[in-house]
């Protein structure tokens, strides 16, 4: 199993410093993981082969904790989604619905321009923490 950046308790006191946690304690592993992946995809290949904890930067970690948070939460709202049983709930490519006078409002809101946007918000996150710490692989804009 490779090296996961952040742990539960790095999460919640350092990264939220005391907020309330998006990421459920028992799924927090795993979300982690899915981050660290996704970190390990994008950081220079000297910093590939860490294997130990302590080679880990402060701003790993908190990639790791903001991008687990944005997995967790795009799984959230895709739960709620797919179990939303609602009269009146909007149906996926559909940003707004007016009855009187029908109107349709079309968005790009499929399952592909959803996965699009979350590779955005994780790429914009990596950049943000590892990008200004020259742990960016240089192919990475």
């Amino acid at each position: 199993m490779s090296l996961i950046y952040a742990d539960l308790t790095f999460y919640k006191e350092k990264y939220l410093l005391g907020d309330d946690s998006v990421i459920p304690d028992t799924a927090f592993k795993y979300y982690a993981n899915k981050a660290s992946i996704k970190i390990r995809n994008m950081i220079r290949l000297d910093m590939l082969d860490i294997t130990d904890d302590s080679e880990v930067t402060e701003e790993m970690r908190m990639a790791t904790c903001e991008i687990a948070e944005i997995l967790c939460t795009y799984d959230q709202k895709t739960v709620s989604d797919a179990s939303s049983d609602e009269d009146n709930a909007i149906p996926v490519g559909v940003s707004s619905e007016t009855v009187g006078d029908y109107k349709v409002s079309y968005a790009a809101n499929s399952e592909a321009d959803r996965d699009k946007r979350k590779n955005q918000t994780i790429s914009d996150s990596i950049k943000k923490w590892l990008g200004p710490a020259g742990l960016l692989f240089r192919g990475v804009i």
